[in-house]
């Protein structure tokens, strides 16, 4: 009796899809009745570059770019539409030295890192 032993290894290439991130411009505002400074809505579209697909499922990291340095503001998952949304998020007052905020997608298996800067204006 012969015992036959032997693997066979098959590569396949592995592909990553170049992916686009698109922040949405946003504000802080002051809530009255509370005194805390607040931005009503970050809001970020993943998709893939070439198909313009939307990329579900992913996580989002929004970052407040102050004078004093980067300001983490949270992060959240894309939905069915590549959408990422935090909303009413309460920040420190250092915030307000933020002119813009950076939303970062680090990337997973299949989908490469993209990030986008938008506007961060107090309305006051």
């Amino acid at each position: 009796m012969t015992n036959n032993n032997d693997t066979v290894t098959v590569l396949t290439p592995s592909v990553t899809l170049a992916t686009t991130l698109t922040a949405s411009p946003t504000v802080i505002t002051l809530n009255p009745v509370t005194g805390q400074f607040v931005i009503p809505l970050l809001s970020a579209t993943l998709k893939e570059t070439v198909s313009g697909n939307p990329v579900p499922g992913q996580t989002v990291t929004f970052t407040a770019n102050a004078v004093t340095g980067p300001l983490p503001l949270g992060s959240a998952v894309t939905n069915a539409s590549g959408v990422a949304a935090l909303t009413n998020v309460v920040v420190p007052p250092n915030t307000l030295t933020a002119a813009t905020y950076t939303a970062a997608f680090a990337g997973a298996p299949g989908f490469g890192p993209s990030s986008s800067t938008a506007s961060l204006t107090f309305t006051g």
